[in-house]
């Protein structure tokens, strides 16, 4: 069931517009372009439409509500495929009412694959409307991947303003594993217009933990955070291994990532929970410059020669040496053998 409806107006196919095919792959009917009428100008210039698979029992795609303006695509603008690999059916996959402006997509911007993996990948974006720069000039968006062993949204409400993504600003792709992996990135992202301001360029953020963890929290308040070239890096937690919680009530100033600022993981190697860093806030002026904040090692130590205090779980900012660390941990399994025999 390639094409349904495919009816109503003469400029569809205008210019040098090029139509692939579009597959429907199924175990059992699914339609793939559902009520695709009501402009003539949507392929409008050199827009390629790639092929949209709808694989219903290892496959579905669908865009759902795709009309209500002339300009959609207008421009070089190409919109790749959209996946929805699922065990069991999932009605609104990727798309949710895509409708509302006419320059969503202006100039040369491309959005990349979204992936909805209903039982091993889930990706969606919900309520993606609300102002018409959001993509504006050459932003490119990346895949925003969500793994999940049950289901888990990675981008909620993301609306509010219209300078967000201002520049050649790039949003890398947000992992979010449930049972493994959990990143939840971004938690009430709104409030102000520069926070992506220039070319900054975020990295993922990954919680790596047994049980649900939340990375970074409460990230709101102030304009200029990630002003001119900051780049953050990876934030890990591990939480029966390792527990990085780095930023805990990040708010407060607009100086401390101004120039090029750098943050290195904060890693917090523990047996149990431990926090490295707790409140910081404060200050203006503490990475002012181009000051760079090397790794924070809290190691918790059990040894026959040395008496365990609580000091050493909250102030040990160790020098130890990743081998010293690999003995330590090796140390103190081998020491809770022995209590347990």
């Amino acid at each position: 069931m390639v094409v349904v409806d495919w009816t109503g107006d003469t400029d569809r196919m205008k210019a040098n517009t090029e139509f692939k095919s579009f597959y429907n792959f199924t175990f059992l009917l699914d339609i793939t372009l559902v009520d695709w009428t009501e402009d003539t100008d949507r392929i409008k210039a050199n827009t390629e439409f790639k092929s949209f698979y709808n694989f219903t029992f290892l496959l579905d795609i669908t865009l759902v509500d795709w009309t209500g303006d002339t300009d959609r695509m207008k421009a070089n603008t190409e919109f790749k495929s959209f996946y929805n690999f699922t065990f069991l059916l999932d009605i609104i996959m990727v798309v949710v009412d895509w409708t509302g402006d006419t320059d969503r997509m202006k100039a040369n911007t491309e959005f990349k694959s979204f992936y909805n993996f209903t039982f091993l990948l889930d990706i969606t974006l919900v309520d993606w409307t609300g102002d018409t720069d959001r993509i504006k000039a050459n932003t490119e968006f990346k895949s925003f991947y969500n793994f999940t062993f049950l289901l888990d949204i990675t981008l909620v409400d993301w609306t509010g303003d219209t300078d967000r993504m201002k520049a050649n600003t790039e949003f890398k792709s947000f992992y979010n594993f449930t049972f493994l992996l959990d990143i939840m990135v971004v938690v009430g992202w709104t409030e102000d217009t520069d926070r992506i301001k220039a070319n900054t360029e975020f990295k993922s953020f990954y919680n790596f933990t047994f049980l649900l963890d939340i990375t970074l929290v409460d990230w709101t308040g102030d304009t200029d955070r990630i002003k001119a070239n900051t780049e953050f890096k990876s934030f890990y937690n591990f939480t029966f291994l390792l527990d990085i919680m780095v930023v805990v009530d990040w708010t407060g100033d607009t100086d401390r990532m101004k120039a090029n600022t750098e943050f290195k993981s904060f890693y917090n190697f523990t047996f149990l929970l431990d926090i490295t860093l707790v409140d910081w806030t404060g200050d203006t002026d503490r990475m002012k410059a181009n000051t760079e904040f090397k790794s924070f090692y809290n190691l918790v130590q059990l040894s026959q020669s040395r008496t365990f205090h609580n000091d050493d779980c909250i102030s040990g900012f160790g020098t130890a040496e990743p081998s010293t660390v690999h003995n330590q941990v090796i140390h103190l399994y081998t020491t809770l053998l022995k209590i347990l025999s």
